[in-house]
């Protein structure tokens, strides 16, 4: 049943579901502006938004700034280590990742 997975995954987690999604996807797009050169939009349906407006809301509420902001607070060298650790999710210890 949906709910009883919700319920189990946020006691485990401490958070829910969609805010576990939301900050793998908001770690994810912070790699990619890191490591790549490619438009925000693309980033942003690379890590699965659609709408690039909603994507850029998510991001600020998230991270404090915009994904522009955020790139350029960064500078050109993309070579910045790879994914924060998040609590919960062994899978930032990775060092790259393959899109």
């Amino acid at each position: 049943h949906p709910n009883y997975l919700s319920g189990l995954f946020r006691k485990e987690t401490g958070e829910t579901l969609t805010q576990y999604l939301t900050g793998v996807r908001i770690e994810a797009a912070c790699y990619l502006l890191r490591k790549s050169d490619e438009p925000i939009g693309n980033i942003s349906s690379r890590v699965g938004y659609q709408d690039n407006q909603y994507f850029h809301r998510v991001f600020k509420k998230v991270k404090g700034q915009t994904p522009t902001d955020f790139g350029i607070n960064t500078g050109t060298d993309r070579t910045i280590g790879p994914f924060t650790h998040r609590p919960g999710s062994e899978f930032f210890g990775c060092h790259e990742m393959n899109y």
